[in-house]
């Protein structure tokens, strides 16, 4: 949809229950492996090397890699590490609340 609207995707049919809709490959990820600041992550833990890539990359502009992506977000937004326990489930299996 137009910046600030999010992204979407929808079932023209029935999703049955464990199947796989897409698949997206971790280096296509924005995290401490993928930012070229990941190497100043090494000190830190839980969701502060995350917050910390973001702000980074966000700070380059036009000049970052993820450029792409970073200007789809929102201006001020939550992390998944601000969510509700309820809410978080959802990310099981991503890597993300492990």
């Amino acid at each position: 949809g137009p910046l600030g609207r999010g992204l979407r995707v929808k079932a023209d049919q029935a999703i049955g229950a464990g199947e796989i809709l897409f698949q997206i490959p971790r280096q296509a990820l924005l995290n401490c492996q993928t930012s070229r600041f990941g190497r100043e992550c090494k000190k830190a833990s839980g969701w502060i090397p995350l917050m910390h890539v973001i702000s980074r990359e966000r700070m380059q502009g036009v000049e970052s890699a993820w450029y792409p992506y970073l200007r789809l977000l929102r201006a001020q937004f939550n992390l998944p590490c601000q969510w509700s326990g309820d809410d978080r489930a959802w990310l099981r299996g991503t890597g993300l609340v492990e």
